[in-house]
């Protein structure tokens, strides 16, 4: 799914678009987020990772997409930010916000963020 952002041919347009297509299967007609994934390619580039990030927050933000599209970016943005935050409060790079100091301006800048990220409720398998 095109983000219409400006990334052009970038490794990191290249990473957001494998995540939207790989993380983000469709299971009895329902579009479900692959976590394990979603927390591998971040660990692989958080680089691309953090830059998605802020991509897809300036789409939202931009108004880009009304309707689903702007409803699966907002997904797909919490899910993001629900995996990275997961991975790094999992190396313990987390401070007291719980929220890893290289994600704290754009959360800071796009505190809706947080808000798409509680929207998603609880994560299955992590009870």
């Amino acid at each position: 799914m095109e983000t219409g952002s400006t990334l052009g041919d970038t490794p990191y347009h290249a990473w957001m678009l494998e995540f939207l297509d790989r993380c983000f299967p469709e299971s009895g007609g329902r579009v479900i987020a692959d976590f394990q994934l979603a927390m591998a390619k971040c660990k692989a580039e958080p680089k691309c990772a953090q830059i998605t990030m802020q991509s897809l927050a300036q789409d939202i933000t931009s108004g880009r997409g009304d309707g689903p599209a702007e409803g699966f970016r907002r997904f797909a943005l919490g899910v993001l930010f629900t995996a990275y935050t997961g991975l790094a409060y999992a190396e313990g790079r987390c401070g007291e916000s719980n929220v890893p100091a290289e994600l704290e301006p754009l959360v800071r800048w796009n505190p809706e963020i947080i808000a798409y990220a509680n929207e998603l409720g609880p994560i299955e398998g992590s009870e």
